[in-house]
Order: structure tokens, then sequence, then C-alpha cells
């Protein structure tokens, strides 16, 4: 992969580390990404989701994160009709919490295609970058 390499700190151990600043005009890397997720996505708008220095995009992760709640809140009710309100809105929360969201975005390889200006990369960082692909 081409990039830009920048020096930083890192804030876990305070140490100077290399970051790479991918270029995301990759068609290669943009189209393993989809299919790694069997996805067909909006090329300008997963390069608009992956980038957290250059522009603000926090409309994406909003509207992201209103759907994940939505589909998440209409399983647990399909799925589970005789169980207590309590009981749905406790797995919501657990399924929706930021580490378990953190994982899911680590774990489809968003964190080799995120530019942000932080390493390593927040949880938030993550997460935003999930709900943004929604």
């Amino acid at each position: 992969t081409y990039g830009t390499v920048f020096m930083a700190k890192n804030r876990e151990n305070q140490g100077i580390v290399a970051l790479k600043r991918v270029r995301l005009d990759d068609d290669a890397e943009i189209f393993a990404f989809s299919n790694r997720l069997g996805e067909k996505f909006n090329e300008a708008t997963l390069r608009t989701a992956l980038t957290h220095v250059i522009q603000n995009n926090e409309e994406l992760a909003v509207a992201g994160g209103e759907m994940i709640s939505k589909f998440t809140n209409g399983y647990l009710r399909a799925v589970f009709t005789r169980v207590p309100e309590e009981l749905i809105m406790a797995m919501h929360d657990f399924l929706t919490f930021t580490s378990n969201l953190e994982t899911v975005g680590k774990h489809i390889g968003l964190g080799d295609l995120m530019l942000c200006s932080d390493f390593p990369c927040e949880s938030e960082t993550y997460v935003k970058s999930l709900m943004k692909q929604l």
C-alpha cells in the first residue's frame, strides 16, 4: 500500500510511532474491503466514512447509530416475543455497547483503512467508522 508516513506519539506508552496515511484512492483496497464483507458499497460514501482527519462527517455516524439501534431492537422483539421489555433493553444495550461495536469494526478490518489522527485508533473511532458504513 502506498501512502505518506508521519511521526506521532503513542498515547498508551508515550513512545514515538510511525503513522502511515494510506491512500484511499487505491481501488483494489476498497474492492477487497467490500468483498470481505460481501457488500456493495458506494465508493464515495465509503471513503468519506473512513476519513476522520480531513473532514467532519458526524451525520453519517448518527444515522448509522440510529439504524443499528432500530435494527437491534426490531430483531430482539421479533425473536424474543415473550421476554420482558427490561430484558430486551438490556440485550440491546449490551449488543450496541462501544466495546462490542469496536470489536466488530476491528474484525472486519476497519483499522487498516481508516484515516485518523490518533494511534492506536480510539474505540470511538472504530465505532463511528462502523456506524458510518451503514
